[in-house]
């Protein structure tokens, strides 16, 4: 029976600073010679005084989060602003404007109008409905639950009521509402296992610290202690994966802050019942939303090219329009008159002959053609996409019997771009797959074992073969496992290997079997079957850990 330890997180920036007279100074030691000239200074709060305080001063923005474009004031001028924007839509504005003159429209207005407010009716009925359901999915996320330290207790509030310096408790599978210092955990070594797929896309766990459970393992964590907690860190920025700052703790020393003790806002907690943190930024101050982008119109290569095509036949227009009206002055200077038309008196809008009588003919024929440019095709296009849509919505083809969830089309603009993708481009195999790992076969002193699968390809990851691993079917290397031969030998130290150096963590809850928690789904499925089949027993020992380093050139152990 082997046995395997856990890894301890070696942590050499955490250390008791000698004898600092002030924050201050203590400041300027930690940070060396990585030094900035300006921080921000935080309080941690744990009463509801000091709450009311914080929000009184108004120091840090909100921690409410609106991705929605409009208000119910905003939403006519706004949206009416962006549709006539739009080329096309500028350009039958202009007609209809030209078309209301006395006298100087063939047509009349009503024929242009009408089909261009039913365009810009059936787009803002669109955009508000997207809107609206921006405005939902920002309620959600801002109405959510979260524990916060008060008055020696936790009262549950909403994400959008917490302010710089609370003391939140988040537990096991919930999202992080703010970016926090991780204070504690329920974990007796302090660590908590965060899950970042939300903003990255990456599906493995990492690891983070406790502050004070790691440094002082009797330390007591009380609500009360934390009425003394002083942070001092960087002002908001956008790099995910950095962060520099000091805690102060009455009773508990003076420590350095980096990315291993911060919690990001969206990273989801996963395998630690709890773990307790402070606040240092909300809202837009957070590092995910720094790195958000502003909003722009997304244009489709179907809509690009309708916008091209645009131009093209206002040009076209334009000189039919010049060389008709050039035509009809030579002829009228030949003619006089159209008999059939009566004497022209050279007032508005009949001009006759000359420069004037031009530009008349010219503005009149350019109404009259200007359904070269169709604006039913617009109001088509448009129908068309909110319909395929709501076909996407209704498709049993795309819908998740597991996650119990059919397909949505978040926006009607882009949806034909789905039919021109020829290649699909992914960092990583997790991206495409369901990214469960089942241990299949080895090769032990250039012998393969394991029985092969059924299928061909990949084994196919349904909810009844992902806890299946085939190497355990095979009878030859069970028989050599326990043989005592150099095959044997071979087999032994090829487990014994696994089970020794990984991240898996062991996890027992009361009589339940021991569950493994692990960064990386390659190491949960080696660890849970060689416990399993080959009798390997997991056990806990965090001073027996050594960690990989590049110049020791050995794996972790």
């Amino acid at each position: 029976m082997a046995t395997t330890y856990r890894r301890q997180k070696l942590n050499k920036n955490v250390e008791e600073i000698p004898k600092p007279k002030s924050f201050s100074r203590f400041l300027e030691h930690a940070f060396k010679p990585r030094q900035f000239s300006s921080f921000r200074s935080i309080r941690g709060h744990v009463t509801g005084l000091g709450r009311e305080f914080a929000l009184q001063e108004d120091e840090f923005c909100s921690n409410a989060h609106t991705t929605s474009t409009y208000t119910p004031w905003s939403f006519v001028p706004l949206n009416l602003l962006h549709q006539l924007s739009h080329p096309a839509n500028f350009y039958f504005l202009v007609i209809s404007f030209l078309q209301l003159i006395p006298g100087l429209s063939p047509t009349s207005w009503i024929t242009t109008f009408a089909p261009l407010s039913c365009t810009l009716l059936l787009n803002a009925i669109k955009d508000g409905h997207y809107d609206w359901n921006r405005h939902q999915s920002d309620k959600r996320t801002n109405h959510k639950k979260i524990e916060v330290l008060k008055d020696g207790t936790f009262e549950t509030l909403i994400w959008e009521s917490v302010v710089v310096g609370d003391i939140l408790k988040v537990k096991s599978d919930e999202e992080f509402p703010a970016d926090m210092v991780f204070l504690c955990s329920s974990d007796s070594q302090g660590l908590a296992y965060i899950e970042t797929t939300n903003f990255d896309g990456d599906s493995h766990l990492k690891v983070r610290n406790a502050v004070y459970q790691k440094a002082f393992k009797d330390f007591n964590m009380s609500p009360s202690i934390f009425s003394g907690l002083i942070i001092k860190c960087e002002h908001p920025n956008n790099r995910l994966y950095q962060f520099e700052g000091a805690i102060k703790l009455q009773g508990a020393g003076r420590l350095f802050l980096d990315e291993t003790k911060f919690l990001l806002r969206g990273a989801r907690l996963r395998n630690t019942s709890w773990v307790l943190g402070c606040v240092v930024f909300t809202g837009r101050d957070t590092k995910v939303l720094r790195n958000m982008s502003s909003v722009i119109r997304k244009v489709s290569n179907l809509e690009g090219h309708v916008n091209t095509i645009l131009p093209i036949m206002l040009v076209l227009s334009v000189i039919v329009c010049f060389a008709i009206a050039v035509t009809g002055n030579v002829w009228m200077q030949k003619n006089f008159r159209i008999y059939y038309v009566p004497v022209e008196s050279n007032t508005w809008p009949d001009y006759g002959v000359g420069i004037k009588g031009t530009c008349v003919r010219f503005i009149r024929f350019f109404i009259l053609l200007h359904e070269l440019v169709p604006i039913t095709l617009y109001m088509s296009l448009e129908v068309v996409k909110v319909m395929q849509c709501l076909f996407v919505d209704w498709d049993l083809h795309m819908y998740s019997s597991e996650a119990d969830r059919p397909a949505l089309a978040r926006t009607s603009g882009l949806l034909e771009e789905l039919g021109q993708v020829e290649y699909v481009l992914a960092d990583k195999t997790g991206t495409l797959t369901q990214n469960i790992m089942a241990f299949v076969n080895c090769s032990i002193g250039g012998i393969t074992y394991g029985k092969k699968p059924r299928t061909k390809g990949s084994v196919i990851a349904t909810p009844a073969s992902r806890s299946v691993h085939l190497v355990a079917q095979d009878d030859v290397l069970k028989g050599n496992f326990t043989a005592n031969s150099d095959t044997g030998r071979l087999c032994c130290q090829f487990f014994t290997h696994l089970a020794l150096c990984h991240d898996v963590y062991p996890r027992m809850v009361d009589e339940l079997p021991v569950k493994y928690q692990a960064a990386s789904p390659d190491d949960a499925a080696l660890v849970q079957e060689i416990s399993r089949s080959f009798k390997f027993w997991e056990l806990q020992n965090a001073d027996s850990i050594w960690n990989f380093e590049t110049r020791r050139r050995y794996t972790s152990i």
